[in-house]
This record gives C-alpha cells, sequence and structure tokens, in this order.
C-alpha cells in the first residue's frame, strides 16, 4: 500500500463475485459540496475499469451515504443504495456496507452507527473489481475525501445485523467524545 492523502493498492485485491462486508470510521472535515467523495472504492480492469466498480462515498450537496456496486461492464445494472440523513457534521460516524445474494439476486445493505439505513437490490451478479482505494475514487484524480478515516474492515462474508451492532460498540469508545470530569466513574463494556 502507498499513501499520499489516500491509500492505494495495486491488482490483487480483488472484491469478488461473493458476499462481503465493508465496515469502517469517518469523519467530515468540512460540509461536503459539489463534488461526491469517496471513502473506499474499488475499480475494475476490465475494458471499462471506470463501470465495473464497488464504492462507499457521500454524496455531493447532500451528505448522504452511498453504497453502489455497478455490476456489469456499463451495462446499467447498477445496485445504490443511499443513507436517509447527512453526514457531514464533522462527528464519528460508523458505516457498514454489506453486500449479499446469489445470481440473480443482489442485494446492497447499509449500516450507520449499527443501525440498518437502506437497501437495494440488482439481478447481476457483480464483477471481480481489483484495485482497492481509500480516501479518493480509484485511478482517478478526483473525488478526494476531506476528513479523516478510520479502522477499515474488509470481510469475505456478509456480517449479520447482530455482529454489525457487536462491531459498532466494539469500536465505538475510541471515536466518542466523552469528557469525563475528575474523580471516579462506572463505565460498561459490551461484547
Amino acid at each position: 500500500l502507498r499513501s499520499k492523502n489516500n491509500v492505494s493498492s495495486g491488482d490483487g485485491n480483488h472484491i469478488h463475485a461473493t458476499p462481503d462486508t465493508t465496515a469502517l470510521w469517518f469523519k467530515t472535515a468540512t460540509t461536503v459540496g459539489v463534488t461526491e467523495q469517496h471513502l473506499v472504492s474499488w475499480e475494475g480492469d476490465g475494458t471499462c475499469p471506470s463501470c465495473d466498480y464497488y464504492k462507499i462515498s457521500l454524496e455531493g450537496n447532500t451528505g448522504k451515504i452511498v453504497f453502489e456496486f455497478n455490476t456489469d461492464q456499463n451495462t446499467g445494472d447498477t445496485s445504490t443504495c443511499k443513507s436517509t440523513s447527512r453526514y457531514d457534521d464533522s462527528q464519528w460516524y460508523h458505516v457498514v456496507a454489506v453486500r449479499q445474494g446469489v445470481a440473480g439476486n443482489w442485494n446492497a445493505t447499509i449500516y450507520v452507527n449499527g443501525v440498518f439505513n437502506g437497501s437495494a437490490t440488482t439481478a447481476t451478479e457483480p464483477n471481480s473489481a481489483p484495485k482497492l482505494t481509500i480516501g479518493r475514487y480509484g485511478s482517478s484524480s478526483s473525488y478526494y475525501f476531506n476528513g479523516t478515516i478510520d479502522e477499515v474492515m474488509i470481510f469475505n462474508r456478509s456480517l449479520t445485523s447482530s455482529e454489525i451492532v457487536g462491531l459498532y460498540n466494539a469500536t465505538r469508545v475510541s471515536h466518542s467524545s466523552v469528557s469525563l470530569a475528575d474523580g471516579s466513574h462506572t463505565l460498561n463494556a459490551y461484547t
């Protein structure tokens, strides 16, 4: 991996045509303007790399989280789901994108802070997308994320909703701004 305000891998880190889950924490530096900002993306390596992709981004103007994958080399069969609210207010958010299904019925689902936040379905099976990029869109020199991304996790299976809640609870303490006064305090931890 290399870094220059984003992280990129070369070929060989494929997202395959199998169920998977991507989880991460993010915090924006400013409100999202007109340009979409990519948190994580994979770009294909076929005849139309930008037509075969998988992305988690913040939509331009709305600040909504978008989880989208285009599955069939520019045939227009794209699965897109969006969050119901803005998430560009300089607060930490935990987003989990789950891709699951079988031939003819693939589902994209998004969770924010452990809570289901939207889904979409497509009939076409996803293609393999080998080029992973964190903090911008694929090989493009645009769509940079303006903020902080932390704890990116990629699973080779679909996590269940209870596993997603557990993942959120296990990592949220390090992304909260709890200010405790001097003295004794009781904290409860959940697994």
